[in-house]
């Protein structure tokens, strides 16, 4: 099965930061990969934060994770196209909340094996798992 190779990004994450760069100017504005000897490119001057997932098949990003006008988070397939909108999707699952725009994705990763999506709303940070195999999200729990 073919994998995304050479993921990359323009992020400067030296652990020197001898310029005293704040994290949002630490993070890439453009991230690229290669998929059947094809270059993709997705660029942001808002910045990303991008996740190859463990699959080597998607990745997951959030677009504009401080600017929340144009905040958005989606996992990509190899091909660049949107596999699930996660910013979507969250809205669907929690539509009892009345979230109306008031949420903010603003980061992902891996704990263990299992992919985390970080986010504010109403001034308070949430965390939700998502299980990528079955395209479905987790609870959303309160971080402290």
């Amino acid at each position: 099965m073919d994998k995304i190779k050479n993921f990359k990004s323009n992020a400067l994450l030296n652990l020197n930061n001898e310029k005293r760069l704040s994290i949002l100017e630490r993070l890439p504005s453009v991230i690229t990969w290669s998929f059947k000897n094809i270059e993709y490119k997705i660029e942001n001057d808002n910045k990303i934060i991008a996740v190859l997932l463990k699959n080597t098949r998607q990745i997951a990003i959030i677009e504009a994770p401080f600017e929340k006008k144009y905040n958005q988070a989606y996992i990509t397939n190899a091909y660049g196209e949107i596999d699930i909108d996660i910013s979507e999707l969250f809205i669907r699952k929690f539509a009892s909340l009345n979230l109306n725009e008031t949420f903010q994705v603003i980061d992902v990763y891996y704990i263990h094996e299992d992919l985390w999506f970080f986010l504010i709303m109403r001034n308070t940070d949430f965390r939700i798992k998502f299980n990528v195999e079955q395209m479905q999200m987790g609870d959303l729990i309160e971080s402290r």
